[in-house]
């Protein structure tokens, strides 16, 4: 039998939904939006909301890899990040 999604694909787990805007809360997990090559991070990797800072137009996300040790906690700003949404499909890339 093959695997069924029943979910609709433009539900996302994490964001709460208001005038059209989707607001990031402390521990939504996050999708990083722009290559970061200081800190060796690139665009895609995933990331954890820690703290919200600004009125929510700063965030502390920290970043680790799937065995869960750290790759380091930065402070983006909101259009640096995004929330995952249900058609999201993780990659794996050596960090």
């Amino acid at each position: 039998m093959p695997w069924v999604n029943h979910r609709h694909l433009d539900e996302s787990p994490s964001s709460n939904i208001s005038s059209g805007n989707v607001l990031i809360q402390g521990l939504d997990i996050v999708i990083l939006l722009k290559n970061r090559p200081n800190e060796d991070l690139v665009k895609g990797d995933v990331g954890s909301v820690v703290f919200i800072d600004e009125g929510g137009k700063a965030f502390e996300v920290e970043f680790t890899t799937l065995a869960g040790d750290p790759l380091g906690v930065l402070t983006l700003a909101e259009d640096e990040i995004r929330p995952v949404s249900a058609r999201d499909v993780p990659h794996v890339r050596v960090a």
